[in-house]
């Protein structure tokens, strides 16, 4: 079921292995991007984007029932996961857990039983940085769950690290030229205009979307993901407008300020030819000068 929805190559999925991959509609559109684990030749784990959970879980549902498979269980409401990033991110999870992943590879996880709970404990997250992500699985008591999550914290900050939200997730992962569903790809793009073609296995014989993503690339890309980067000062939000000398005008899909470059950031979707300044309406009548760029704004720097 999973190789027909996807667009990534299951069958070859090794157990203890990751895959970033995608479900599209038929026109090629993504109904969502998410983490495939493999947790055994019978048994995945799907991490999915949270605003996309029901109607995945429908989607899996449905297909499962044609497929007759086994068991779709969502364990969300069951589970807990906790996301370290950062240069330090492994060697604080060592400490917490008290076992070794020096040699846990990206996109790799290992399975650990401890204090009686199943942890799915991997190797990757979306800031651009190392990082580890702790899963734990059901059932799961909750004063055990809040005590490993204090034995986190402070670990984190011995190590000089600050517990964040989303907000400083948003920055890093546009920093490092992530993109994020619902913002800057919906069921009207496709992987190859987001520029994820490295999600997508077009060698495949058969996936959902596969024939208009073949057809697509055959006729060449109208548009594509591209960098702003303001030149003058202002941050380019999501929604504001976007013009080219050429008369081109388009939206910010995501915009924030980089802390990191000091100035404002930001994806849009451009012809994919687009070199040069483009102007951008910061406030209300209010353009400012920026410049096309190709992500990534900073170096990533994962493993």
């Amino acid at each position: 079921m999973l190789e027909l929805l996807t667009t990534k190559n299951v069958v070859k999925h090794k157990v203890g292995k990751m895959k970033y991959t995608i479900f599209l509609n038929v026109n090629g559109g993504m109904l969502d991007d998410a983490t495939l684990y493999r947790l055994s030749d019978s048994e995945f784990l799907l991490v999915c984007n949270a605003g996309s959970r029901d109607a995945m879980r429908r989607r899996l549902e449905v297909w499962g029932e044609v497929f007759a498979v086994e068991s779709i269980v969502d364990i969300t409401d069951e589970s807990i996961m906790l996301a370290l990033q950062g240069p330090l991110a492994v060697e604080v999870a060592e400490r917490v857990l008290e076992y070794s992943l020096s040699d846990l590879g990206w996109f790799q996880f290992v399975q650990l039983s401890v204090a009686e709970h199943r942890l799915i404990v991997s190797r990757s997250g979306y800031t651009g940085e190392d990082g580890v992500e702790v899963v734990a699985l059901p059932p799961v008591r909750y004063r055990w769950a809040k005590d490993l999550f204090t034995l986190f914290s402070k670990e984190v900050e011995a190590a000089g690290g600050l517990l964040c939200g989303l907000a400083a997730r948003d920055s890093l992962r546009l920093e490092a030229g992530y993109t994020l569903h619902g913002y800057d790809t919906d069921a009207s793009t496709t992987p190859l205009e987001a520029g994820l073609d490295f999600a997508v296995s077009l060698k495949k014989p058969f996936f959902i979307g596969r024939d208009a993503l073949l057809r697509q690339r055959e006729e060449g890309l109208k548009r594509k993901l591209t960098g702003i980067r303001m030149l003058e000062k202002g941050v380019p939000r999501r929604g504001a407008r976007v013009k080219l000398a050429e008369g081109y005008t388009t939206r910010i899909t995501s915009g924030v300020y980089s802390p990191l470059l000091r100035a404002g950031i930001g994806f849009a979707y451009l012809p994919p030819n687009a070199s040069g300044t483009a102007l951008v309406e910061v406030r209300t009548g209010v353009w400012r000068r920026a410049e096309i760029v190709k992500p990534p704004f900073y170096p990533k720097r994962s493993p």
